[in-house]
């Protein structure tokens, strides 16, 4: 239909002429939200006439049956994960090594030697006194949600303090059908494709997440902005489908555009199946839940829960509710060398209590979850100290943690890999060396742990060995 009939079913001012720029829309209330915070420059110059095509390619908004939420944690700059978890050598993590005294453990507190030195209770051994990402997340961690969890890790190499290494699962779950009821795309808290900062294995512009920087942000581009709450919602579903139209109708350069892709995604795939939350952003707005609110609990001198409307937070909440698909949130500041013992012990207990928090909440809202946690590079640190001394890309880790409501089974493999008395991950397996094999891993840890493991064909590529995914998998095949 011609985008000027279109615009004779809305409900404009009788005395003003139909808008045509992005004055007269912002004039009219129609980019309030939904196009400001979408739209770089203006609506009229951002898509090309393609549309139709986004829309014949959207997700369905219907998961597949039993994809369980999923949440990539990203820890950008290289965290000490391995002076946290206990790594092993080849008969598993509690194989431990001869000396841990580069990986920020002193010879006095290795298990190997000392007894009482480790928290097994999680699956994956964490040192009990020294880790700080353990106590982070037992600081926020019900008993009830502590004893649902379970934690594997992956020992591996990458690359230091670069966003190039393709450690994210979140392409290959949206791939394998997990998708948003609102938004069928997931969330990312940066403008890439993975919405984190490692890189993924494979792109995929259609189910690249929508970046977003706070939680009225989201709420913003969902409700399309406060400036409309007088109109009803068949009226902000009229706009929107008309704001549709016109992109498909009037525009040429969307390819160029950095969040032309998402712009187009959304409004051919969420707007006009989501009419229903045009007018209510209760179902979206973690800071409007009071579970999302009593674990996202950072209050500023104003008294606003300040982290209840972050980006993470928004993330998490919309994941574990099925309004999204797949999210990632990152924790910054994970570059450690040169910093004092002071500096990281605080970022490995963020880093703990933000993997609590996700699960705390899950808990709360009776939903599981599963967390892939991923860094970029790892840390050596000086002798017999707790100091870091260099990055260190061969002392990497990654993990994947899963809490479900009604109890989940002991994982089968605490640690997927190994460490050598080099203090270092072994290098002559296929994944060592490899971080898209590192996402596949975690991909297929993820689609074992929701019962889909009938989906692997369809997502992972056959450059992964299928003779070794028993040796990869965590948690009894499904």
């Amino acid at each position: 239909m011609n985008p000027k009939k279109k615009f004779n079913q809305l409900n404009l001012d009788p005395d003003h002429a139909r808008p045509i720029t992005r004055r007269d829309f912002i004039g009219h209330g129609l980019m309030s939200g939904f196009a400001i915070s979408m739209v770089p420059s203006t609506l009229l110059a951002m898509l090309k006439a393609d549309i139709a095509h986004a829309q014949t390619n959207c997700p369905s908004g219907v998961s597949a049956n039993g994809l369980l939420p999923l949440v990539v944690m990203d820890m950008a700059g290289g965290l000490g994960l391995a002076s946290n978890f206990m790594v092993g050598k080849t008969g598993g993590a509690q194989d431990y090594l001869n000396s841990y005294d580069l990986l920020g453990i002193p010879d006095g507190m290795n298990p190997k030697n000392v007894s009482g030195q480790v928290e097994t209770r999680f699956g994956a051994p964490m040192h009990l006194t020294l880790s700080r990402f353990l106590s982070g997340m037992n600081s926020v961690m019900s008993e009830a949600a502590r004893a649902n969890t379970k934690i594997m890790t992956i020992c591996h190499s990458s690359m230091d303090d670069s966003s190039n290494n393709q450690l994210s699962p979140l392409i290959v779950a949206a791939k394998a059908g997990l998708v948003g009821s609102v938004l069928p795309t997931g969330l990312g808290v940066r403008a890439s494709q993975s919405g984190g900062n490692s890189t993924v294995p494979v792109a995929d512009a259609a189910l690249k997440p929508l970046p977003i920087s706070s939680g009225s942000n989201l709420v913003s581009a969902i409700t399309m902005g406060d400036a409309l709450t007088g109109l009803s919602t068949s009226q902000r579903a009229r706009i929107a489908r008309a704001a549709s139209n016109l992109s498909n109708s009037q525009v040429s350069r969307f390819e160029s555009m950095s969040q032309g892709q998402q712009f187009k995604i959304l409004a051919g795939c969420g707007y006009l199946k989501n009419s229903d939350v045009i007018n209510n952003s209760s179902g979206i707005d973690a800071s409007q839940n009071e579970h999302a609110r009593a674990v996202y609990s950072g209050v500023n001198n104003n008294g606003q829960n300040i982290e209840a409307s972050g980006a993470n937070a928004a993330a998490v909440f919309n994941t574990l509710m099925g309004n999204v698909g797949p999210s990632a949130i990152v924790v910054g500041g994970c570059d450690y060398h040169g910093n004092p013992q002071a500096t990281t012990d605080a970022k490995d207990q963020e880093c703990g209590a933000t993997l609590g928090k996700i699960i705390e909440l899950a808990h709360r809202l009776g939903k599981p979850v599963v967390i892939a946690g991923i860094s970029d590079g790892g840390i050596a640190y000086l002798k017999g100290e707790r100091t870091a001394r260099s990055d260190s890309g061969n002392r990497s880790l990654a993990f994947l943690a899963c809490y479900k409501p009604g109890g989940i089974p002991a994982p089968l493999k605490s640690q997927i890999g190994s460490y050598t008395d080099g203090q270092a991950a072994i290098r002559d397996n296929f994944f060592a060396t490899n971080p898209s094999m590192v996402a596949y891993i975690l991909a297929i840890n993820y689609l074992n742990l929701s019962g889909r493991m009938n989906l692997v064909d369809s997502v992972i590529p056959q450059s992964f060995p299928r003779d070794k995914i028993n040796e990869i998998l965590g948690w009894a095949r499904t």
